[in-house]
């Protein structure tokens, strides 16, 4: 049944209704009930049993809310809580305050038989319940919980003790004794075996009260007689029983195969650790069970028999079993196959797989054609160290077949389709042949291995693939700047040489007509002033078309390093005076426009230096700051008075052309001069846009 969470619920006030939540799966039930507690608490748990008017009810507490006080039997208690669920994810009553109100003699245990037990009369009640212990074990699952099999005239109850206060050889000593047990009777479980059924709940061995001793001698208990006339019914009614015969197999170190002197092989499984050895004679004494082929026994105990044990019943067992008869009852001749159980077995086959990890009692696979085998090592000691998977080998053992054992519930146990050879002797098991190096497993690493190489190959093929196309690409790129570069560079001589043999030819012409103009004019005279000016702006023109010329020769702009550029650009107006350049400003940052306006303004104001300052040391410097390109040009000439110089109306073109271009730019220019003192002139323009593209 799901779990239904409840946000906002009642509050239960009695035992009845919290054990009817609780069996209901209702999570985050309140309640606040009173009872008389029947099963207390012990140290080291807090789970205790409460009964009142109603009925009863087991509580528990997790969250160790409550504390450390252990109540006894008759305390009434005042207990409030809520329905929780534990890590099982099974709910239960937790509480989280619990209050002492009186203290009372301690309840009396109903007196309960297997049947009343079971029909459910005493759900979440103190009972009483007498029988035969038959078994005793600790619970794989939980090791913190004990079991008792009672046996109370021919029906099992099932009875829990807590091992966190209790060992469990304290229990397994009353095998067999006759034992009344008082415990909390509930129709579930708290733990993962949630169809247990109806059970008793007890906390210590204080809760077994015994009537009838076991044995003081575990093998002072009747043999198994006449085994042929036991109905399955009986064996499940008998109480220790013993028997005495031969070890012909050990698989675990609690379990062997003992055969009796009628020939017949009983599955021995013992309570502890340590079998006997294989061919040594021996008595064991247990609790019978019956797969119907045979009696075998549980929670065993053996020692040396008195009285060496003859086995009559295997005379026939010379031949021993082959890989014909394992096919054979496989495939519709069942009726042999338990009759193998005990047999020698004797066959060749192939290793398939072998057990890792283990030391002792291993367990390998061997196939026979189309058939299986398993081989447990038993008391060979292991198998042979050169033994592996693909090895060729013969093995003698003793063969086990397996059923379950019987039920009231089932008719029949199923047989385990596979048997199992257990080894006796270290010479059991003989290896032919050792596997060839070209095993499946290699071949499987070998195609692996080529597939990766192959992938490898593929993954180099493509990378190499990318980057000879991304070289490709560079290359192409490459080609293509150096064809545009080599275009730009026969354009810029084709203007120049045009410049130079039209524009300033005609230049030169005009000047040399001036100058006949001015021997043809008297001296002093208006037309002398005017032609002086002419001739003066038409020098001014010259030397700029030479400077254009000039540039367009030049590579300057093709030149990543600014500070050399520079240097190449004032070096023909420099007229020998030291220049010092200090321009940290990359040249991928300046488009062309850009980069060719900054020199011609550094030119033209080295030009000025040199010519009208008669300078001999000019520095030029420059970088970004504050989102703007800042670059000064500063000598050590004459200086000026940047307010009076001359203009464009006396021929001089310089600042007002440097002026021109900084505006373009959105920037600013100071000058600053004095006597004899030199010049330095500081420009400022905006960050200038990253070069994208060569202008041509």
């Amino acid at each position: 049944m799901p779990l239904v969470p409840l946000a906002i619920a009642a509050i239960l006030t009695n035992a009845a209704e919290l054990s009817e939540a609780v069996y209901d799966n209702r999570v985050g039930v309140g309640f606040a009930v009173e009872g008389v507690v029947t099963l207390p608490n012990r140290p080291g748990t807090w789970h205790m049993a409460i009964e009142d008017e109603s009925g009863g009810a087991f509580l528990r507490n997790h969250s160790r809310k409550c504390d450390s006080t252990f109540f006894k039997a008759g305390d009434r208690l005042r207990m409030r809580g809520r329905t929780a669920t534990n890590h099982f994810g099974v709910v239960f009553a937790q509480c989280t305050q619990v209050v002492s109100v009186a203290s009372q003699p301690a309840p009396i245990p109903r007196a309960a038989t297997a049947d009343e037990l079971l029909a459910g009369r005493f759900d979440n009640r103190l009972v009483r319940i007498t029988g035969i212990v038959r078994e005793v074990f600790k619970d794989e699952v939980d090791p913190r919980w004990i079991y008792m099999v009672l046996n109370c005239d021919g029906t099992r109850i099932v009875v829990t003790f807590n091992s966190d206060t209790a060992d469990v050889a304290q229990f397994t000593a009353l095998t067999d004794a006759i034992a009344a047990v008082t415990g909390f009777c509930t129709p579930t479980t708290h733990g993962l075996r949630r169809i247990l059924g109806r059970h008793l709940v007890c906390f210590g061995p204080e809760a077994i009260q015994i009537v009838v001793p076991a044995p003081a001698d575990p093998f002072d208990v009747p043999a198994i007689s006449n085994k042929k006339r036991i109905s399955q019914t009986e064996v499940l009614q008998m109480g220790r029983r013993r028997m005495c015969g031969t070890v012909s197999a050990v698989w675990s170190d609690r379990h062997f195969l003992l055969e009796d002197s009628a020939g017949v092989c009983h599955r021995i499984e013992l309570v502890d650790d340590g079998p006997p050895a294989f061919g040594s004679h021996v008595e064991a004494t247990g609790v019978p069970n019956t797969d119907l082929y045979a009696i075998h026994l549980g929670g065993a105990l053996w020692r040396p028999a008195t009285n060496r044990v003859s086995s009559a019943g295997r005379a026939a067992d010379s031949a021993a079993l082959t890989f014909k008869d394992f096919r054979s009852a496989r495939f519709g001749r069942l009726n042999r196959f338990m009759s193998y159980n005990g047999r020698t077995a004797r066959f060749a086959g192939t290793v398939v797989s072998i057990e890792l990890g283990a030391v002792k009692y291993r367990n390998c696979t061997i196939r026979c054609d189309d058939f299986t085998i398993s081989v447990n090592s038993g008391t060979a000691g292991g198998f042979p160290e050169a033994l592996a998977i693909g090895s060729q080998v013969e093995v003698t053992g003793t063969c086990v077949i397996s059923a379950g054992i019987w039920q009231p519930s089932v008719a029949f146990p199923h047989i385990e389709d596979a048997p199992m050879v257990v080894l006796r002797r270290p010479s059991d098991l003989k290896i032919v042949a050792q596997p060839p190096w070209w095993t499946p497993l290699r071949l499987l690493v070998v195609i692996g291995v080529l597939v990766l190489l192959l992938a490898a190959i593929l993954l180099w093929a493509i990378t190499l693939k990318l980057v000879a196309e991304r070289r490709g690409r560079l290359l192409f790129r490459a080609e293509i700047g150096k064809a545009e570069e080599s275009l730009r560079v026969d354009e810029r001589s084709r203007l120049a040489v045009e410049l130079h043999d039209t524009i300033a030819q005609n230049l030169t012409g005009a000047a040399f007509q001036i100058e006949a103009a001015k021997d043809a004019t008297s001296p002093g005279s208006e037309a002398t002033t005017y032609l002086d000016c002419a001739e003066q702006i038409l020098k001014s023109c010259r030397t700029e078309l030479r400077r254009c010329i000039w540039d367009l020769r030049s590579n300057t702009l093709d030149e990543p390093d600014l500070n050399k550029a520079i240097l190449a650009t004032v070096q023909p107006v420099a007229d020998g005076a030291d220049v010092h350049v200090r321009f940290n400003v990359p040249r991928s940052r300046l488009s062309d426009t850009t980069a060719h306006a900054i020199l011609r303004i550094i030119r033209e104001l080295t030009a000025n230096a040199v010519r009208h300052g008669r300078a001999d040391r000019i520095r030029i410097a420059g970088d970004f700051s504050d989102g703007h390109l800042h670059f000064s040009v500063a000598d050590n000439g004459c200086g000026f008075a940047p307010d009076s110089c001359p203009g464009p109306s006396t021929g001089h073109f310089g600042l007002d052309g440097i002026r021109e271009r900084i505006d373009k730019f959105g920037g600013t220019m100071e000058i600053s001069s004095r006597a004899n003192g030199g010049t330095r002139v500081e420009i400022s323009i905006g960050a200038p846009h990253a070069k994208t593209t060569k202008g041509g």
